[in-house]
């Protein structure tokens, strides 16, 4: 499924991926916000929505009410791959957008804050060559999640000898997405292919956000897959 505007934005042409199971009602909102955002403005944004399988029903969100976005494909995976996955599948669409130059990734229940997506493109426009990833300040999740995300990041050093300290809300100028789209790692994890490649990457710190609606399927498994 796909819908384009017919409004054409001027400046940066960027593409948002993000990959969603079940999650629609959190992401009526977020794009609600994204199209929100003044600070797009002039701004050409395409956004790439990954069904990751979801065995839940779409809500219906009329697309063509956030002019600002200029189109929206939904890309539905035929079974359900997992979140890394499906951000690679993503990127691999992105791919496919004429001129593109840069792509945001992000979650799609609001925990990545849509309103620091200008807080990454200012970033950027210091680091035109470089990465932009979140580290994360202060978070909201719960006990369990901590605890299954320092277990993640301890296993992840011990095998790879590195510390990482962000995860997938980040962006990525074109040049990075036609490079770690070749990068086995990202098919498991966007964190550890962007560690593992040679491209430069800048640490910005943001605290996470709440959930829009519904409850986190985020587990060990999940972070890692």
């Amino acid at each position: 499924m796909s819908y384009s505007s017919p409004v054409r934005l001027h400046g940066r042409k960027i593409a948002i991926v993000t990959p969603v199971f079940n999650d629609w009602a959190a992401l009526t909102g977020v794009v609600e916000q994204i199209a929100a955002l003044p600070d797009l403005a002039g701004h050409s944004v395409d956004l790439i929505v990954v069904d990751d399988g979801s065995p839940e029903k779409e809500h219906s969100i009329d697309w063509r009410r956030h002019a600002a976005i200029r189109s929206v494909q939904v890309v539905r995976l035929a079974c359900n791959l997992g979140h890394q996955r499906a951000i690679a599948v993503g990127l691999v669409s992105a791919l496919k957008i004429p001129d593109l130059d840069a792509v945001v990734v992000m979650d799609s229940d609001g925990e990545d804050v849509p309103g620091d997506i200008p807080k990454l493109l200012a970033a950027w426009r210091e680091n035109p060559d470089s990465i932009i990833v979140a580290k994360r300040g202060q978070r909201r999740e719960g006990f369990a999640f901590r605890a299954f995300y320092i277990a993640y990041k301890t296993i992840f050093r011990v095998l790879t000898g590195q510390v990482i300290n962000f995860g997938n809300f980040s962006l990525l100028p074109i040049h990075a997405v036609r490079a770690l789209v070749h990068n086995s790692a990202i098919w498991n994890n966007l964190a550890a292919a962007i560690s593992r490649s040679r491209i430069p990457y800048v640490r910005l710190q943001l605290d996470r956000g709440s959930r829009l609606a519904g409850q986190s399927r985020m587990n060990f498994v999940s972070l890692a897959l």
